[in-house]
């Protein structure tokens, strides 16, 4: 684990078996969501609930909540009250709220389904209607998506627009009048293009998409082969649903369930091989090495999903 990390673990062991409340929660209340939730997992049962009940700032709790692991969340979700459960799903991505809510105890689950935000809740129930670990179990169903004859002027208004409502923009999707994805465009190329230029004129029009089925090792395949950011996902009419992203921390699936491509925590295979990072699945993307026949002597090979401190 990392440094930071294995001194907030010991500060919080520390501050707990003390009973220095106060202590602890200004300890967590400095910390980052993303290392709380790492450092929880590292804890004993009793430590985990002490800790999270001072993470009392509801935007944190939901950015914890999210990366915690399966039964880390289970653990603590027990503790919380339905009203709180309740803001703190309203607080996540769809995504990741789709994930939290799959994990909860049936007579839970459908009680939240009922109390959520309405808009969440029917894109909470499509992402639920796919395979867990499918590409339309750990899509983003908020997408950036526009006309082909938009003009790259219109395209960044639209952009400023709706931005606040997006996870991540990394690409344009562009959908014909019959609301077929028939073309992709990025920032750069947005950008660089004079204002009155129609996104119809510089557009990628053979674009790289998976079914809502394909499972997310496929996915993984798919992404690191041609040096993607997303991938969109559509149905059989070319109709987009989604995308599954990878942002800028190495692999990161828009939901928790990709860690189990992994035999542990991410930051524990720093600088090791990638095989120490596969599990032993041999369909494991990083156990795939057909690539290394194409390579020539002094040649090399960049993975997209690089693991990253």
């Amino acid at each position: 684990m990392p440094q930071r990390v294995h001194n907030l673990v010991e500060a919080m062991r520390r501050l707990a078996r003390r009973g220095a409340v106060a202590s602890l929660q200004r300890t967590v209340m400095k910390s980052r969501p993303e290392d709380i939730a790492e450092a929880i997992g590292h804890l004993a049962p009793h430590e985990q609930k002490l800790v999270f009940a001072q993470v009392t700032e509801d935007e944190t709790a939901a950015d914890v909540l999210v990366q915690l692991d399966d039964q880390d969340f289970k653990l603590l979700a027990a503790d919380i009250s339905f009203e709180r459960l309740i803001a703190l799903l309203n607080l996540m991505e769809v995504d990741d709220e789709a994930d939290i809510i799959q994990l909860l105890p049936d007579d839970i689950r459908d009680r939240v389904l009922k109390a959520i935000q309405q808009t969440d809740k029917e894109h909470v129930e499509e992402l639920l209607a796919y395979p867990e670990d499918s590409a339309g179990g750990i899509m983003q169903p908020l997408v950036f998506v526009t006309r082909e004859d938009t003009t790259c002027r219109d395209a960044i208004n639209q952009l400023h627009e709706t931005a606040a409502d997006l996870e991540m923009i990394f690409y344009l999707y562009i959908e014909n009048d019959g609301g077929q994805l028939v073309g992709v465009t990025s920032l750069r190329a947005l950008l660089t293009h004079p204002p009155s230029t129609p996104l119809v004129d510089f557009m990628i029009t053979e674009v790289i998409t998976v079914a809502p089925e394909t499972d997310q090792e496929e996915v993984a395949r798919i992404v690191s082969r041609y040096d993607m950011l997303a991938v969109p996902v559509v149905d059989e009419g070319r109709r987009l649903l989604g995308i599954v992203t990878i942002d800028v921390h190495g692999i990161a699936w828009m939901n928790r369930s990709a860690r189990r491509m992994f035999a542990g925590d991410l930051a524990d295979f720093v600088g090791q091989p990638l095989s120490t990072v596969a599990t032993p699945d041999l369909d494991h993307p990083f156990r795939l090495t057909d690539y290394l026949d194409e390579l020539q002597d002094g040649q090399s090979h960049t993975f997209e999903c690089q693991v990253m401190g």
